[in-house]
């Protein structure tokens, strides 16, 4: 199996980045490929990654490919230290082959992050909260978001 590992590029970047490699190396050492979809330093637009996502979906087979995409949260405008905290998953509308993916990723979070709040929506009788986003809706292959815990409260920021 292949994962596709997307990074956004924003001012999160080297937080994005290090989460990324972290998990690339953890991938390998399973004997699992993965790829970083943006190696860019650039911000790349959505379309061309989704485009990206697909064309690996057509060379190895959708069920071949996994995309997670990699952030890190935010609550304020970055002026000041706030409180939110917290780690989620995100999938789009309705059940699909990524709910099962952001199940496996929420409960490896909970098991491997003890005492850390992970923020869960039950109100579809799973844990991923639910979002259009474009490249969760684009993607031919099962696709999740994950944002890995607030960059903006300060015991956050120092325990990434």
């Amino acid at each position: 199996m292949r994962l596709t590992s997307v990074q956004f590029m924003n001012s999160c970047q080297p937080l994005d980045i290090s989460t990324a490699w972290e998990t690339g190396r953890d991938l390998l050492y399973r004997n699992l490929d993965e790829e970083l979809l943006v190696p860019e330093d650039d911000d790349i637009p959505l379309a061309e990654r989704v485009r990206r996502i697909n064309a690996h979906c057509l060379a190895l087979g959708k069920k071949n490919v996994i995309v997670v995409s990699i952030h890190v949260n935010a609550a304020g405008n970055g002026m000041k230290w706030l409180n939110a905290t917290g780690w989620s998953v995100f999938t789009c509308s309705g059940q699909t082959e990524s709910d099962s993916l952001a199940e496996c990723l929420c409960e490896s979070a909970i098991k491997n992050v003890p005492g850390r709040r992970i923020r869960t929506d039950f109100s579809d009788g799973d844990s991923d909260w639910e979002e259009q986003f474009y490249i969760l809706r684009k993607s031919w292959c099962p696709a999740v978001l994950t944002e890995n815990f607030f960059m903006d409260t300060h015991v956050e920021y120092l325990s990434a």
